[in-house]
């Protein structure tokens, strides 16, 4: 009996190793989960406060970002004159999608046909416009990872050029924080007192948002059952950051690097064709978007989730087409199309004034994004 056939008895590997299935496991992108769920807010973009270049309509628009420099102590004056010693002038950000990920997932009739009933039913989840085959859903969800995954590693590795100057280090690179072993000396300059206070000298407004892996992830795992320590401190209590563990992180930022940066100033630029006069019916085709999670669905019930376009052909005739870079001839069947266009926002980095002039007029943040890098190191 051949798997996947309709059997007599045969209970599906989900139903027996839920959350810890193959399938249906998504590798931690954390850097992807922190830019959907701490989205700048821009409503006169969409009203969700998305970066996104399409009206939910089947149209896309060019979208440009406007900002002014922060004013500076030296542009003020000590008499009362009538000069005028400011002229502010906006400065524009186009955004852009640069990246483009997409997945073909074909299922045949015949195989189809051996199926069970239920593989064949239609099925509609978490507000999906189109209905598909119940085995096609299946289809999807198990082929979810590899997406989520190679979109989570564009974005990091967009992120690694992007790194605004820390006005600590007067550097773009990764700055070193030491978590101390020790449990007696109450050192003010190491561990989160350090980033945190780094993060106060760059201005960060609001919680710090942080993605990575590796030993600040360690220190993530240890904190509930943390207490109060030999020298009166309890680390539990270091509670201004949210903390987004990243699995992708470690082979493209570098081991125990970990990345930070303030509400705002980063977001996910999306892209999404197949809405409005552009979803629906055409030729043997059916176009429409779906939403896809991108952590485990079985493992912390809600999730967060993004939209996709897809497209869904069948094919009436045996055709050839490539398989994993191979021409191969398929048999009559559904082929699916899963695709999205996306790239990455960052504040600019000439939003803060400096000039080679005169440092009076130097902004103290000049070169700074909102944006840092940490190496965790414990010793």
């Amino acid at each position: 009996m051949a798997n996947g056939y309709c059997p007599y008895v045969l209970a599906h590997l989900k139903s027996i190793a839920q959350c810890n299935a193959p399938s249906s496991k998504i590798t931690p992108a954390g850097f992807t989960r922190s830019l959907l769920e701490n989205r700048p807010q821009v409503e006169i973009i969409n009203p969700a406060g998305a970066l996104k270049l399409d009206d939910g309509k089947g149209h896309i628009r060019e979208v440009r970002l406007k900002y002014r420099e922060r004013g500076l102590p030296a542009q003020t004056v000590t008499e009362d004159t009538c000069s005028i010693e400011v002229i502010p002038a906006y400065k524009e950000l186009t955004l852009a999608t640069t990246n483009y990920r997409k997945l073909g997932l074909y299922l045949d009739d015949e195989t189809l046909a051996h199926y069970c009933a239920d593989a064949t039913e239609m099925v509609r989840t978490n507000g999906m416009p189109t209905a598909l085959m119940a085995d096609f859903m299946d289809m999807v969800m198990e082929n979810s990872n590899a997406l989520i995954g190679a979109i989570d590693m564009d974005l990091l590795t967009l992120m690694a050029t992007k790194f605004g100057t820390n006005v600590v280090t007067h550097s773009t690179a990764a700055m070193s924080i030491n978590f101390p072993q020790s449990t007696v000396v109450n050192n003010l300059n190491t561990g989160m007192t350090q980033l945190l206070q780094t993060a106060s000298q760059n201005e960060v407004c609001g919680d710090l948002i942080m993605f990575g892996s590796g030993l600040f992830n360690n220190y993530n795992l240890q904190l509930p059952a943390v207490g109060l320590a030999a020298t009166g401190v309890d680390n539990s209590r270091f509670r201004q950051f949210k903390w987004y563990n990243d699995i992708y992180a470690e082979a493209i930022l570098g081991t125990n690097h970990v990345g930070a940066f303030s509400a705002g100033s980063l977001g996910m630029i999306e892209l999404n064709r197949y809405q409005g006069w552009r979803a629906g019916l055409r030729g043997t085709s059916e176009f429409f978007t779906m939403p896809l999670p991108i952590e485990c669905p079985e493992c912390y019930g809600n999730y967060d989730s993004m939209d996709f376009d897809v497209q869904i052909k069948y094919e009436d005739c045996p055709v050839e087409v490539l398989v994993k870079g191979i021409l191969t001839t398929i048999p009559r069947g559904w082929v699916m199309y899963i695709g999205k266009a996306f790239g990455l926002f960052t504040i600019p980095t000439d939003a803060y004034q400096g000039t080679a002039y005169d440092d009076a007029y130097n902004d103290r943040l000049v070169g700074n994004n909102g944006t840092l890098r940490f190496v965790i190191s414990n010793t």
